[in-house]
């Protein structure tokens, strides 16, 4: 058989303000044609689906139009990772599982069929005389596994891995799939590794089987050579740190060998490097990339400033020698501009976004108040 992996789509997920969604839904018609030209048996994606617990709609949108069409060409299988609500994204099982599509978060339905079976600890799928076991574990919240005070964490997801290892055999094929932060994986470039609620835990933990797939940290990496254990990465960079190449993973049961399956179809995160506006105008004309400008020579004003951030290729300036502040410049900012600006003056850092729509609509109210008094 043939085993086609993902993991980390992060469906929704934005680049400072700057929105992924054409681009994650041009990536996932690309997944489809190599469904269709490599033709796996299975399709595996080892969490984080989305980038929220609660995602937008048209997020849900796009992974719902995938799973039906590719559930059309292949036994398509997702976990839960630590971005996803576990109950919410296994709560579509029972009309799922009609599709070819098995969800497996808080609850599942159990499937048993002529050449399928599954419950929560995962499933196994024969073809042509050939079983595959899988078994899976989304994500182990504290909550997840009854942690208690002074227990161990890792304990806990060792005695949970050891539990649905029961489902492996001899004489067939032996896979598990989950969404954990293992040690060495630390030093990665991703924004993963930020996550207060991510627990380092040792390779020993890993169950011994012919493949281990996991998701959580954003680089490709080989975990474990001994235990074949692997991430595989995600969807598309998230960061400007992540300048990994994308792909997708495929497992063959026969050789027991792992084939990389490159994806194309994402813009780059890119660092560049400018000395003059018009440089840096040119630098982001010619983009093709989302760019994070890094700004090194004469101060800049306000406005030129201003127009590099409203490029459409520009995410975020970085303005190594501290901007001049020219007072006719000043006259033509808007009240959200200004306080953006003074904001990070103060802190040294950019305004969360509630915080300056809060302080613009409370411009906008004042704006509205003092008129009505002009009028009375």
């Amino acid at each position: 058989m043939k085993i086609l992996c993902s993991s980390d789509w992060h469906l929704g997920k934005k680049l400072e303000n700057k929105s992924r969604i054409e681009e994650q839904e041009k990536v996932l018609c690309e997944i489809l044609s190599v469904l269709d030209r490599e033709a796996p048996d299975v399709f595996i994606v080892a969490g984080d689906i989305y980038d929220t617990a609660v995602p937008t709609a048209r997020a849900e949108e796009l992974f719902y139009d995938f799973a039906s069409r590719a559930g059309e060409k292949t036994l398509f299988a997702v976990i839960a990772g630590n971005h996803d609500d576990a109950l919410r994204l296994s709560v579509a099982s029972p009309l799922a599982k009609r599709h070819n599509i098995l969800l497996f978060g808080e609850s599942y339905m159990s499937v048993d069929a002529e050449n399928l079976s599954a419950n929560n600890s995962g499933f196994s799928f024969v073809k042509d005389d050939e079983k595959l076991n899988v078994a899976v574990l989304p994500y182990p919240s504290e909550r997840m596994l009854g942690l208690m005070y002074g227990d161990s964490y890792e304990e806990k997801v060792a005695q949970k891995i050891q539990e649905i290892s029961i489902r492996f055999e001899e004489n067939a094929t032996n896979i598990f799939v989950s969404h954990l932060f293992m040690s060495g994986a630390e030093s990665a470039k991703s924004d993963e590794r930020e996550l207060g609620s991510a627990k380092l835990l040792s390779k020993s933990i890993l169950p011994d089987c012919d493949f281990t797939l996991l998701g959580h940290v954003h680089k490709p990496m080989v975990v474990s050579q001994s235990k074949n254990a692997h991430y595989s990465g995600s969807l598309m960079p998230y960061s400007f740190d992540d300048t990994t190449d994308k792909r997708l993973m495929m497992f063959d049961t026969a050789t027991k060998t792992l084939k990389d399956i490159p994806i194309t179809g994402y813009k780059k995160c890119v660092r560049v490097f400018a000395d003059t506006y018009e440089n840096a105008m040119q630098a982001l004309d010619d983009a093709n990339d989302w760019i994070e400008l890094h700004y090194t020579g004469e101060p800049l004003t306000m406005s030129q400033i201003a127009s590099i951030r409203r490029h459409g290729s520009c995410v975020k300036i970085v303005v190594e020698n501290k901007a001049v502040l020219v007072k006719e410049d000043r006259k033509a900012l808007s009240g959200r501009e200004l306080f953006t600006e003074f904001y990070k003056k103060q802190k040294k850092a950019d305004a969360p976004d509630r915080l300056v729509n809060a302080f613009a609509d409370y411009l906008a109210k004042a704006e509205e108040d003092n008129h009505e008094t002009d009028k009375a």
